[in-house]
């Protein structure tokens, strides 16, 4: 037999819980929702007084939103086209200063002593050293209106070129050899326009002291190099030769334009003639015409020509 007081209260929860049932079923509810709640909390990664934290700031019971797992890395995709080309960017800065590189050949440098003489000249003639078109080094000379044709002798150009200092002094009788090689390159002229040699000198004959003595060439093949003896006979005393451009010593020598002498002739009839002022190349106001001379002989000495001048070997 239970006591009393026990069966009073066992009656009054009966009663209790049968005059209530709604709200107790909504408590038992509660506890149950709650109770599950705390259930998740406690396998969360988050510690539970970190829940607590991020509940206070953020007031919805969760701590962290969970997500899927990535998956693998696919392959790479082809290239795409290539891109239009950007805008040329500025110019970099000036870089150093290179090593000096080696030291180069000095350009040739001719005699000082030979030149140009226009004193002796007519017109506008060329007389000048270089190379040709052609690659060839020579005195070029070209005189008598060989650029622009005339139909009158007196407008016929005169050059020379050689020196005033050189050869002052040189006897006439002292000349053992004497000669140049020439190439008549053209001709307007229908025949070959030679250039001659030509010395101021006191020939000390008839009492004077001044004339040029000329050499005049036979004339050669075009075209072609060939070497002229000006110490040979001449074959046609009346346009080869040397003679005395002055009057007196020419009848006094018998060597003059009409009857041109060889070198032998010219030494035996003027024994004392020398040099006494410039001794040159040059070509007469006879024909027109283009002429290049590779090299002068004199004596022992050979005269070359090309560019710098000329040059003594």
């Amino acid at each position: 037999m239970r006591p009393q007081g026990a069966e009073d209260r066992g009656d009054f929860v009966k009663s209790f819980v049968r005059r209530n049932a709604p709200a107790v079923l909504a408590a038992l509810i509660v506890l149950l929702v709650g109770g599950t709640v705390a259930l998740a909390n406690s396998h969360s990664s988050t510690p539970p007084h970190s829940a607590k934290i991020s509940n206070a700031h953020h007031g919805d019971g969760h701590d962290n939103h969970g997500d899927g797992h990535n998956g693998e890395e696919g392959p790479e995709g082809p290239p795409g086209p290539e891109g239009p080309a950007g805008p040329e960017g500025p110019a970099g800065p000036e870089g150093p200063e290179g090593p000096e590189g080696p030291e180069g050949t000095p350009a040739p440098v001719g005699l000082s002593t030979w030149g140009k003489m226009p004193r002796n000249e007519y017109g506008s003639p060329i007389a000048e050293t270089g190379s040709t078109a052609t690659g060839v080094d020579a005195l070029i000379l070209e005189t008598g209106c060989y650029k622009e044709p005339c139909t009158e002798a007196s407008s016929w150009e005169k050059a020379e070129y050689g020196s005033e200092i050189e050869f002052g002094g040189l006897q006439i009788a002292a000349i053992a050899q004497i000669g140049f090689s020439v190439d008549v390159a053209d001709s307007t002229s229908g025949h070959s326009p030679m250039p001659n040699i030509q010395m101021e000198v006191n020939p000390k004959v008839a009492g004077k002291t001044y004339s040029s003595l000329v050499y005049n060439p036979g004339e050669t093949a075009p075209n072609v190099f060939q070497y002229v003896d000006a110490t040979a006979v001449p074959t046609n005393t009346g346009s080869e030769g040397w003679w005395f451009s002055n009057g007196s010593v020419a009848a006094a020598t018998n060597c003059s334009q009409a009857h041109e002498c060889s070198l032998a002739e010219v030494q035996a009839a003027a024994p004392e003639a020398e040099v006494s002022l410039s001794l040159g190349l040059g070509k007469g106001r006879d024909s027109m015409g283009e002429i290049l001379i590779k090299e002068f002989k004199l004596n022992s000495s050979t005269y070359t020509f090309g560019p710098g001048g000329a040059f003594k070997e």
